[in-house]
Formats: structure tokens, sequence, C-alpha cells
């Protein structure tokens, strides 16, 4: 027969017990709000982190504001009608995706409404050379100079983009060299001779000449890469509905359909805003919007932007905001 528990042993195998679920509790509980802490730690610094990145981006991308800004003012770009080779017409239209972007340095543009802020940015990259028209319809480089292998161009018809009747045209050359002592592609020197003819892109396989108003030939720096830094325009998007903010990277070739690259930045954004820096008796800070609605607004004093981010998921009580200012240097 077993012998049965007294009091006092039950009474002790109770507190035992007590104290050993509580400990287990405040281990369980201890793990449990170090992981909630974890975790809000970790979701906050993606957060900073991908704020960060944003900033780091549109800092990469605004130093080249007003980057060949005289070559986008006025830029008009074929027209055509694919496969109708007589339909090629070399001063189309007018490029209003970029011209009507160019508020500031003709490079930098904003639009607000009541669903979204958009910034615009705008820039094209040359070689450090032009070719000048001779008299016989061929093309010489200004002075010595390295160049890649030449695609598209920004062809003027004045050198001054302040004289009258100054226009730009966008265009996908053939070069083909004659004579000179310089190298193509490499180093070409001034006594060199070039054909250079417009590639029809209603038929990619024929040329047609350039004319007498095309006096100015602008290479655009590796033309031949998509991707490639050198003519894009950036869009900002700030959607105010679903808090997000994004990108859209638009490159403009005229001979492809896929020609833009959409990226989503980050979510949660409860605002996401833009000031100009200016410099009037002292340096003063302005809304975008409000500094383009402003009649009389001098935006040749506009030294910098100011880019500020509020953001805020709904499991946190206190909001991040973040600023970031950018100089612009003109590259005009």
């Amino acid at each position: 027969m077993k012998k049965a528990f007294t009091f006092v042993e039950l009474l002790v195998t109770l507190i035992i017990t007590s104290i050993t679920f509580s400990i287990i509790y405040l281990i369980v509980t201890n793990t449990l709000d170090s992981y909630k802490i974890s975790k809000t730690n970790v979701r906050t610094l993606y957060a900073e982190s991908s704020i960060s990145l944003l900033f780091d981006i549109l800092d990469d991308e605004v130093k080249f504001a007003g980057s060949g800004s005289e070559l986008l003012k006025n830029l008009y770009v074929p027209t055509y009608i694919p496969r109708r080779s007589n339909s090629y017409v070399q001063k189309g239209r007018l490029f209003t995706e970029i011209v009507d972007h160019g508020w500031l340095i003709n490079s930098i543009d904003y639009y607000e409404d009541k669903n979204q802020k958009i910034f615009y940015l705008t820039y094209v990259v040359t070689y450090p050379v032009f070719f000048v028209r001779n008299n016989d319809g061929t093309y010489s480089p200004l002075y010595n100079e390295k160049v890649g292998e030449i695609q598209w161009a920004i062809i003027k018809n004045k050198l001054s983009p302040d004289t009258e009747g100054y226009y730009t045209r966008y265009a996908k050359l053939k070069v083909t060299k004659l004579s000179g002592s310089g190298t193509y592609p490499g180093e070409v020197k001034i006594d060199d001779k070039f054909s250079i003819r417009e590639v029809n892109l209603a038929n990619p396989n024929r040329t047609v000449e350039l004319t007498s108003d095309d006096k100015y030939i602008y290479p655009i720096y590796n033309s031949t890469d998509l991707f490639a830094k050198s003519f894009r325009q950036i869009r900002v998007i700030y959607d105010k509905t679903l808090e997000k903010v994004s990108m859209i990277r638009y490159y403009p070739m005229l001979d492809i359909t896929n020609n833009t690259v959409e990226i989503d930045l980050i979510n949660d954004v409860k605002d996401f805003s833009i000031s100009v820096i200016y410099f009037d008796n002292g340096i003063k800070e302005m809304d975008i919007n409000t500094a383009k609605n402003s009649i009389g607004f001098d935006t040749t004093t506009v030294i910098g932007l100011k880019f500020t981010i509020v953001w805020q998921p709904n499991w946190k009580k206190e909001p991040i905001i973040k600023s970031r200012t950018i100089n612009i240097v003109s590259n005009m």
C-alpha cells in the first residue's frame, strides 16, 4: 500500500510548481517582448534605410540637373508611320514630354493635385565636343576630343538659345568618317570630315539627308546603351491615396516601345514634400508648388532643393520625419 502525501508535501509541491510556471511565464513574456521590440526595430531600420535609399537616388539624379539644358529648349522630335518611309518628318513635333517640364533650368518641374505629387527631372549628357556643318554638307568637330560611337544626337539650328527662331532636334544618326588624321570612334581631330545622315525611323534601313538648318550636332554620350545616364527623365510620384512613393525612369529612345522603368520605393508615407532653396538677400526656403505658381518668382535664384518625407505605418505611434537638401549646380 502506497503512502499518502502529507499536507506539507503537497504544499511544497504546489509552491515549486507555481514558481516553475512563474519562471516559464516570465521567460516567455520577456521573449515575446524582446521579439516585439526586435521586430519594431527591424521595421524602423528598414524604413530608415528605404528613406535613405530614396534620398540617395534623388541625390544621384539631381546632380545632373541643368546638364544640356539649352539642348532641351524648343526640342523637336521626328514623326512617322512605321514601315512607311515617306511619312518621316524630321522636325515633326515639339517634344512635349520633355519641353513641358522645364520650369526650372529647362530641367526640373513639379505638378500636384488632390491625388498625387510629381517631381520631374530631365537631363542630357553629351560628349565634350560638337560637330559643325561645313559648306559642302559634311561635318567636322570643333576641336580635338574623344568620342564613342555616335547614334543619338541633339541638333541645333543656331548656336545661342537666346537667338530668335532657335530650336533643337532629336535624331538618330548614321556617322561615317570620310577623311582626316583622327580616329572614329576614338579621338577626332579638327581636320576630320564626316558624312552624317539621319536614320529614317519609319524604315531604319534607310537614311535621309540633314538640312542646311542642321548646323551643330551634339552627340549624346554612350547613346548605344539604353540604360546609360545620358538622356533620361525621372518622375518621382507620391500617391496620396496609396501613401506610396515610386519612380518612373523614362528613356526617350524613339525606336523602341518599352522605354520606361517603374520602381516602388517606399510605402506608408504620410507626406512627401519638396521646397526650393533660393537666395534673395539671404538664403530662403519656399514650397516648390508655391514657388512655381508665384508670379514673378525668379527661378535663377534657386540654389537647391529640400526633400522631406513623413513615414508612419499603422503600428508606429510616432512618425519618422527625414529631410535632405540637395544643391543644384547648373550645367548650362
